[in-house]
């Protein structure tokens, strides 16, 4: 499947529904950006589906927020969610940065993720770091450049 700006949202982010429901984050090396299997846990993703925000993080248990506001900021280039658990409230910002690579630079709590829709994620090279018998150590990546 081909993502174009339109159905990426450059001019669509309207409202909730505008926005792709599924990210994946990407982290970045001196070839460029990418998609990282890590050995131990999984390729972080976000979900927006059905009223809530659901992380799922590298190793811990997903977390599943619902959304109690959602406001579309700078335009249709960027959204704020303010969403909440048990825990309390987790406010998230998006803001798309690269629109040939479809890139969108997400921020909550202490996090900054470099994330694209997950549909997307083919045209990024993908890094397996496997571990089928006992575990290594992690590849290392440069920081988020946003």
């Amino acid at each position: 499947m081909t993502i174009t700006l339109t159905s990426f949202g450059q001019t669509t982010w309207k409202s909730l529904d505008d926005i792709p429901k599924k990210w994946i984050m990407l982290e970045r090396d001196s070839l460029g950006y990418l998609v990282y299997d890590p050995c131990n846990g999984g390729t972080p993703v976000i979900t927006i589906d059905s009223g809530y925000v659901t992380i799922y993080w590298r190793l811990d248990a997903p977390s599943k927020l619902v959304i109690n506001k959602f406001t579309r900021l700078t335009g249709n280039r960027s959204f704020y969610i303010n969403a909440a658990d048990q825990g309390g409230n987790m406010e998230f910002t998006a803001i798309l940065k690269n629109d040939r690579q479809v890139l969108a630079l997400w921020t909550f709590g202490d996090f900054k993720w470099v994330m694209t829709p997950y549909e997307n994620k083919e045209k990024f090279r993908q890094v397996d770091n496997p571990c089928p018998t006992e575990m290594k150590p992690e590849n290392q990546f440069l920081p988020v450049e946003y």
